[in-house]
């Protein structure tokens, strides 16, 4: 539902952080895609949730090795965004990206 209202880039916070509250405890159960679906959708539009960003950051460095490019692409875009520098999220990407570097796309 949050990726459905960022396409559109609805702004709704009190909508969006009903929607993103249950998602914190949530998180570690997410698969890789709806990690930085969920990512995008809070940097789409502007919500800087950042109990939110750090339960998906510390998702997404346990699964880093199940994203796929695109994955990694939306999650780094979602954070840089927003202006959070998770830096040892970036230290997780950046490990897994630099072997696949050729598999990324312009």
């Amino acid at each position: 539902m949050a990726w459905s209202f960022a396409s559109l880039v609805f702004q709704d916070f009190p909508l969006m952080y009903a929607i993103s509250s249950p998602d914190i405890a949530a998180c570690t159960e997410f698969h890789h895609q709806s990690i930085s679906n969920m990512a995008w959708a809070v940097a789409r539009i502007c919500l800087i949730d950042l109990p939110l960003m750090y339960a998906l950051a510390s998702s997404a460095m346990q699964k880093i090795s199940d994203f796929e490019c695109q994955d990694i692409s939306n999650t780094l875009w979602a954070f840089s965004s927003l202006g959070l520098a998770h830096q040892p999220l970036l230290s997780a990407i950046s490990a897994s990206a630099r072997p696949r570097m050729k598999d990324f796309s312009p």
